[in-house]
Parts: C-alpha cells; structure tokens; sequence
C-alpha cells in the first residue's frame, strides 16, 4: 500500500506516506520489515530527488532511519566524545 501511495502523482501523497514510513521505522522490528522490502527502498530512493520539499525531507529521513544511519551516527560520536572533551 505504502508503494502505491509513493508511486502516486500527488506529492502530497507522497508526502504522507514518506512520513509515516519515517515514523515507523523508529520500531526495530517494523525498520528490519521495511529494509527487506526492496521496492520500497528502491521507491524512497528515487523520490529523495523530489523537487518537492516534503517529499524529499520525509523520503531521506525514512531512508535515513531504515538503513541506520543514524546508529553509524551515534556511535561515531561515541568514539569522538572523548576527543572533544580532552580538547
């Protein structure tokens, strides 16, 4: 259903369904479901180009999300936390 409304013409659409994607994605089980589904990576991926400004937020956040940036992010800064406290 969420690859239909993102293949859809409407960017609003688009729009929503990227962002409720995003905001499932924060669940671990729901993120591994969402990474094992191709078409729909493939389909976020393509729209992380949109011109719309939504779409393309809520596109790179859900993607940002599902393929777990953000815990590359975190322990990253794990490692340079010490770094920056000892100056």
């Amino acid at each position: 259903m969420f690859v239909r409304m993102l293949q859809h013409d409407d960017v609003r659409e688009q729009g929503s369904a990227a962002r409720v994607i995003w905001t499932l994605a924060f669940d671990k089980d729901v993120r591994v479901k969402l990474l094992e589904h191709t078409e729909l990576i493939t389909t976020l991926e393509k729209l992380c180009d949109s011109t719309n400004k939504s779409v393309q937020t809520n596109t790179n956040g859900a993607l940002w999300v599902i393929k777990g940036e953000n815990e590359v992010s975190r322990e990253a800064s794990k490692l340079e936390l010490p770094f920056l406290l000892n100056g």
